[in-house]
């Protein structure tokens, strides 16, 4: 769907990759994982990153109290931040590409003033 709209894909973010258990902090593999590595692989797409299940980010998406905020020094939190900042790299090189190549077909754009 996006080629044909000609949007470009930024990356793919595997999410619900294991569950971390809140006690111990094991991550346990309820659903394969390895999925989104092996898609964006395969069809040579950036990986931004895997997101495991986690109560804390159920909890604070619903008191309205993201993760980042509610426990930014957290193991979760770093988590979020990895796969936003790669996210970030990734949006930086499209409009990159976008300002300097007319071929380039419309995509997502940050741009400051």
């Amino acid at each position: 769907m996006f080629q044909q709209l000609r949007v470009p894909i930024l990356g793919i973010i595997e999410n619900m990759s294991g569950f971390a258990c809140p006690h111990c902090g094991e991550v346990t593999d309820i659903f394969s994982r390895g999925g989104g590595r092996e898609l964006a692989e395969s069809r040579q797409i950036p990986f931004l990153g895997e997101i495991p299940l986690d109560p804390l980010v159920r909890v604070g998406g619903g008191e309205g109290q993201p993760l980042v905020l509610a426990q930014p020094d957290s193991p979760q939190a770093e988590i979020f931040e990895r796969v936003a900042s790669s996210l970030a790299a990734q949006i930086s090189q499209v409009n990159f590409q976008a300002a300097t190549s007319p071929e380039m077909p419309a995509g997502p754009r940050i741009v400051r003033s």
